[in-house]
């Protein structure tokens, strides 16, 4: 009996052993397997991870080059603005107070205000929105205001006096336009180089 429990036993023991290490074999197996899947796995999506973040950098590189180059633009485009509107307002004050209608002081005034029309036509598109919609009404009644002025200038040598004060009058009060004109430039210069208030 004892012969037949060790027939039937050790085989069975042996089967057992077996199975129990092909198991161990396999799980090891499979388990290296996960494993190496794992870091393949993860080792892409690293990669996967810094392309895309290459490409972000890249394009946001070029986007801030972009608009870096369009605020320098922007920046000279209202500084140069800003050059031209005090030469108007300067222009402007000799022509109302110094000036005889439509003399050398006078022609001086239209060129300033031709150059500022045809620079600020050529450049709107840069120039802040409100700047823009007040640069326009000055432009608009600037050069009329003047011209005007001058036929006023004529009612003073012709006497009429109530005449040739109110076209100075209105000629003086489109001219006050133009500070604030200005320091909103100024504001919005500032803004743009980062250094307002």
């Amino acid at each position: 009996m004892e012969q037949l429990l060790e027939t039937l036993f050790t085989p069975a023991l042996l089967i057992g052993a077996l199975t129990f290490l092909s198991k161990r074999l396999i799980e090891s197996y499979f388990k290296t397997r996960e494993k190496e899947s794992e870091m393949m796995i993860k080792n892409q999506f690293d990669k996967d991870v810094i392309e895309f973040k290459n490409s972000i950098e890249k394009e946001s590189l070029r986007y801030n080059v972009k608009v870096a180059g369009i605020f320098e633009r922007q920046a000279n485009v209202v500084s140069e603005l800003y050059s031209k509107l005090y030469n108007l307002e300067s222009s402007m004050n000799v022509a109302i107070n110094q000036g005889t209608p439509w003399d050398e002081k006078y022609e001086e005034f239209k060129t300033c205000y031709f150059k500022l029309r045809k620079y600020w036509g050529r450049n709107r598109i840069l120039i802040p929105q409100n700047v823009d919609g007040e640069i326009e009404n000055l432009l608009k009644d600037a050069f009329w205001s003047v011209e005007n002025y001058g036929s006023g200038e004529r009612q003073f040598l012709g006497r009429d006096f109530e005449l040739g004060t109110e076209k100075k009058n209105e000629a003086l009060k489109l001219k006050e336009s133009i500070p604030v004109i200005m320091e909103q430039l100024r504001s919005s210069f500032r803004c743009m180089i980062g250094v307002d208030d």
